[in-house]
């Protein structure tokens, strides 16, 4: 089935009607920015309304030929003009008069948001560019500027009128001339003489009237335009005698226009087509109704709503967060002219009539009504009759119901006792849970909720599927502190020598911390736990990182541990773990001094973390050992100057000297790097596709912890499933090797430092009121409350690190590139 659109923030707070539609057209990673309707008959009649789009990433102009489908229309997409040069990024098109397609073209110059070589890209200029069809004929007078556009007055041709002597009214010809040149071939043509029409006023009414009883259906549909300019009692009567048009087209159009004047009287003919068994009729007739606001047509409305089909089945989609579209009907056309419909209940606001849908036995009708009611101003759902749709027999309305009880965060004291109720019926139920599950963490901000979601953990006697699903929602549930409540039952948790639920309990803490009163018992109990050597080495390392404020001290057996799990050759996860946890611990001066030979091994993405362990050291000789580590290692070029800088602030000057040369290693020149990429190039050319992907699934590797490709990998960089299409190799070799020579757009870094002089860069993920969100690297997420920012600026470095080329072999780089090439 088809996917909804995007679910981008920029839309929060608008009214909704429910799960986004579905894309017309899916243009893939084109950065689409130009779209024309092709209204002339230059390129032949099976262009004409035609639809020409700008795929600046892809290099090419798509066109797209569309056909009614119910209440929507279906688009046939083929590659219209197509460059291989990459260079070649089309951001504009437009029709001229002559009937040719104008192609904006802006070159290589561009960079911003669509990221291409830094070191090697000149800044090319564009162009501009006509497409013409071969041997079409040539136009006369393709804008019309031969004929006569200069009309008399209005006051000259009311005075003519009232001559009791029958002479010939010149200006009446020229107004019927006029109205002739809205069936003209020439589109500019049309276009002026409906703008010179409009301006005419009451004197052109008749004649446009006249024009909607010819034969021609252009004509027809540029006279509502013209007419729909005129603010006048004639004109608007004309306008409404167009919805009886017997074309489907013209009737669109006039139903277009009464919904702009907001013209009451066309109420009796909306409804009458709104009753008609023609989708596009009933789509842009509800479409006016609601802009119209006439509370007598909440009835056919919902009464519409419910001869839409009942969809004959729906599908789960996988990977939906829970309040997000988690039902896709098979009825797209359906869908829309539900939208249609459920909007105009919204514009129109009439909670008492929409409430009447509530109480009827069709199950589209109630859905129409719910939803309805929950976005339209004052419609006052009523959260416990909500909740009770989601026991409803009909997967329609249940979804309805979920899709509102998402966006209701403040619904949690009303509901928490039907939560209750749920609960104690889900008894061993794993299915019963799992319906719950979400609720309980979305409501987790209520009191009662957090009341009611301690004491199931503190059952002595618990199901396994209601111990799981309460640890999911509070996991999920991420407050800025954890509830006391909720920490006392979760402690006992983690001496119950139970692997499966310390696994799951201390992920909680990791995510979110404890008050200040439960802190020293909180990282008494993770550290108590961590020491355990029976304790799976991912389950200790994700303990040592929850203990609140970092570990105060570590032993000589933990270090040991750290330091083991550092090695280049353990996944990714396991190495940042280790990373994290003695970037943030107070490490004994002797123990910052073996970690220095840890620094000579280590790979990119943990380096630069493990310099955090240095930052409050002021002692020499540890000093001037990790400049010298530093400048053996072989993922220098993963480090930035600045980053160094601020972890060895507290040396002495001698150790700051010596940091001179190793910033010099760092600033590696362009030249420098344009020289490696023009040497990698050649045997990138001879890389293997199906070895290339195994180096990206590659947990040492790990491009998939942040990158998502088809249905697998993380979120935190961009989708390259495929990258193939819009980066030529040069590009994605320099984006591997200096990956903060650019970014994409919507994943700049931002750097931010406290007013502790604590330093963060990564990639915003939440900006609330309160706090703001970074993702600082795959397995990390910081949280800093917006009164403890000093500074908030634009980052340089990217959260990928630079130096993976020195994890991987010359031919595992060229696999690489080859493989992401290949990603089309």
């Amino acid at each position: 089935p088809p996917l909804p659109g995007k679910d981008h923030h920029v839309i929060n707070g608008h009214p909704r009607t429910g799960d986004l539609m579905p894309p017309l057209v899916h243009l893939g990673p084109a950065a689409p920015c130009g779209l024309v309707r092709y209204e002339s008959t230059a390129f032949g009649k099976d262009y004409c309304d035609n639809l020409f789009a700008c795929c600046f990433n892809m290099r090419k102009i798509t066109r797209h030929v569309l056909t009614p489908d119910g209440a929507t229309f279906q688009a046939a997409t083929t590659d219209f003009l197509v460059s291989n040069n990459l260079d070649f990024h089309p951001t504009d098109i437009l029709e001229d008069a002559d009937g040719s397609l104008i192609v904006i073209d802006t070159g290589g110059w561009y960079k911003l948001c669509c990221p291409t070589s830094q070191l090697w890209k000149p800044d090319i200029l564009g162009g501009i560019y006509r497409v013409r069809r071969k041997g079409a004929p040539k136009i006369d007078d393709p804008r019309g500027l031969k004929l006569g556009w200069k009309m008399a007055s209005l006051e000259s041709i009311s005075n003519r009128r009232k001559s009791p002597q029958p002479v010939l009214d010149p200006e009446v010809d020229s107004l019927e001339s006029l109205a002739k040149r809205l069936g003209d071939p020439r589109p500019v043509v049309r276009h002026r003489a409906i703008e010179e029409l409009g301006t005419r006023g009451a004197h052109a009414v008749p004649i446009l009237a006249a024009v909607q009883k010819g034969p021609s259906i252009e004509a027809r549909r540029n006279a509502l335009w013209a007419l729909v300019r005129i603010d006048e009692p004639a004109a608007r009567a004309a306008v409404r005698a167009g919805l009886s048009d017997p074309d489907e087209t013209v009737r669109q159009v006039a139903t277009h226009c009464v919904s702009l004047l907001r013209d009451a009287a066309a109420v009796p003919q909306l409804l009458e087509l709104l009753k008609q068994n023609d989708p596009q009729n009933q789509r842009v007739a509800a479409e006016a109704l609601g802009r119209i606001g006439d509370k007598s047509a909440v009835k056919p409305l919902l009464e519409a709503a419910g001869r839409l089909s009942t969809p004959p089945s729906l599908v789960a989609v996988a990977g939906q967060p829970p309040f997000e579209p988690v039902w896709v009907p098979h009825w797209p056309e359906a869908r829309i002219l539900e939208h249609s419909l459920v909007y105009a209940l919204i514009e129109i606001a009439d909670p008492t009539g929409t409430r009447a849908g509530l109480a009827s036995n069709d199950a589209s009708i109630q859905h129409a009504a719910v939803i309805a009611l929950d976005q339209m101003p004052g419609g006052g759902s009523d959260p416990k009759a909500v909740f009770a749709l989601l026991t409803s027999s009909q997967p329609w309305l249940k979804q309805a119901a979920s899709w509102i009880i998402g966006r209701h965060a403040e619904w949690g004291d009303a509901l928490a006792g039907n939560l209750r109720e749920r609960m104690a019926k889900a008894g061993d139920s794993y299915t019963e849970w799992n319906e719950i599950e979400p609720y309980l963490a979305q409501f987790s901000g209520s009191d009662a909720v957090q009341a009611l979601l301690a004491k199931a953990l503190a059952d002595p006697h618990p199901s396994r599927a209601a111990r799981i699903a309460v640890l999911n929602a509070m996991r999920a549930a991420k407050p800025k502190q954890l509830p006391s409540a909720w920490v006392d039952a979760l402690l006992p948790l983690l001496k119950q020598n139970d692997f499966f639920l310390a696994g799951s309990v201390v992920p909680i803490f990791r995510s979110t911390p404890p008050g200040k009163d439960r802190t020293a018992a909180t990282g008494a109990a993770l550290i108590e736990l961590a020491s355990l050597p029976n304790v799976p080495s991912d389950i200790r390392l994700d303990a040592l990182a929850a203990v609140p404020g970092g570990l105060p001290q570590v032993d000589a057996a933990t270090f040991a541990f750290l330091r083991a799990n550092l090695n280049p050759e353990l996944p990714v996860a396991t190495r940042a773990g280790a990373a994290g946890v003695l970037s943030s611990a107070r490490l004994a001066p002797s123990q910052l001094t073996e970690l220095t030979d840890s620094l000579k091994t280590v790979g990119p993405l943990e380096i630069d973390r493990l310099l955090s362990a240095y930052e409050n050291c002021g002692d020499e000789a540890i000093g001037l050992k990790l400049i010298a580590a530093l400048k053996a290692s072989p993922t220098l070029g993963a480090l930035r100057v600045d980053s160094v800088e601020l972890r060895i602030k507290q040396q002495p000057a001698s150790v700051h000297a010596r940091a001179e040369q190793l910033y010099r290693l760092i600033n590696v020149d362009i030249e420098k790097q344009r020289q490696k990429i023009a040497d990698m190039l050649p045997l990138v050319h001879q890389g293997d596709v199906r070895r290339g992907q195994q180096v990206f699934a590659r947990t040492t590797v790990a491009c998939t912890a942040c990158h998502q490709f088809g249905y697998k990998g993380g979120h935190i960089g961009p989708d390259l499933t495929n990258i193939g299409k819009i980066r030529a190799e040069r590009d994605l070799l320099e984006a591997i090797l200096y990956p903060s020579a650019s970014f994409v757009r919507s994943f700049e870094p931002t750097q931010i430092v406290t007013k502790a002089g604590k330093a963060y860069n990564g990639l915003v993920r939440n900006d609330s009121g309160d706090e703001i969100v970074l993702v600082t690297s795959a397995t990390e997420t910081v949280r800093v409350p917006r009164d403890q920012i000093e500074e908030m600026r634009p980052g340089t470095v990217s959260v990928m690190p630079a130096g993976l080329d020195k994890q991987l072999s010359q031919q595992d780089l060229a696999d690489l590139v080859a493989f992401l090439a290949h990603a089309k």
